[in-house]
């Protein structure tokens, strides 16, 4: 995104995935800390050349921090009800940030960097007036740090899209795999206020019971419309062979109930049917499940006839 000719944002999506107490926000701030103390550099040393300045903004956003302040806003601490605009709010923060306009609409005050700083190459500061320093060019580095368990993938989808929408978005994720007993045994440890109880019963740490029907409902749709998308297909692909067997078997006078030539190009085709079925349809609706219910809009009704 060019501000002006001579500023540049760039993105920086950092998705964190894993349990409740598996270290997700020590993480966090341990890097930030990092980061900041040592000023370093988070694109390619070659991209900090003597005409280009970077100012790298942090930010961190704790979807617990964000869930509570949501329950204070709305003056309603049920998490049954506050889980989805607590998500939405997230994902409309993040959206303001990579735009760097308040586009979408918020509950809370837009999110502010937890940390920046900058690196400048140094060249005649003092030299307010040089050429260098007037067609300096600045990059600005957003990294924006996703503390939630993010377990699902289709949790993770809608923000990983947005590398793809955005040129100046890059995506990556690191999970955080560690013994759900001993995930258990830190959150004993915490204070009081930031424990959270019950939540280990669900494989989602922020899946209570009204999320976690949602998310099983959805998964069980996705799993109903793949199986149909598949039957559907089958039976497409069933009467195309037929019709193809049939012209073959017209065209050359041969009975189509003794053994024919023809026959095995029959059996050829129903093979590379199954393995359409079985590999190339089931793995590009399992790469694509957000959008698996559009799918069943390219299957042809079965009353139209499909030409050659």
């Amino acid at each position: 995104m060019n501000i002006n000719d001579n500023e540049q944002i760039v993105n920086l999506l950092l998705i964190l995935i894993g349990l409740p107490a598996c270290g997700k926000t020590t993480f966090s701030k341990t890097l930030i800390e990092y980061l900041y103390s040592n000023k370093i550099n988070l694109i390619d040393n070659n991209n900090l050349t003597s005409n280009i300045d970077q100012q790298i903004n942090i930010y961190h956003l704790e979807y617990d921090e964000i869930f509570k302040l949501i329950c204070k806003k709305i003056d309603n601490n049920n998490s049954l009800e506050n889980w989805k605009p607590t998500r939405l709010e997230v994902y409309s923060q993040i959206l303001n940030i990579i735009n760097n306009k308040n586009n979408k609409l918020i509950l809370l005050n837009q999110i502010l960097p937890i940390k920046s700083y900058k690196l400048s190459n140094n060249i005649d500061n003092n030299n307010n007036n040089s050429i260098d320093n007037i067609n300096k060019s600045k990059t600005i580095i957003n990294l924006i740090i996703l503390d939630d368990n993010m377990y699902y993938k289709s949790m993770r989808y809608k923000y990983y899209q947005l590398s793809n929408s955005f040129q100046n978005v890059k995506y990556c994720q690191i999970y955080f795999k560690k013994d759900i007993y001993k995930s258990i045994e830190n959150n004993n440890n915490r204070t009081i206020n930031n424990q959270n109880h019950n939540n280990f019963k669900n494989i989602n740490y922020h899946s209570d019971q009204d999320e976690m029907v949602f998310l099983l409902s959805k998964e069980k749709e996705r799993n109903i419309t793949k199986n149909n998308i598949i039957h559907q297909f089958d039976l497409q692909c069933r009467k195309i062979i037929s019709d193809i067997m049939k012209s073959k078997t017209k065209s050359s006078g041969c009975n189509s109930s003794v053994n024919t030539p023809y026959s095995n190009v029959s059996k050829v085709l129903s093979q590379y049917k199954q393995t359409f079925l079985k590999t190339t349809l089931t793995g590009f609706i399992q790469d694509n499940h957000d959008y698996i219910q559009e799918y069943s809009d390219i299957i042809p009704p079965p009353h139209i006839k499909i030409a050659f």
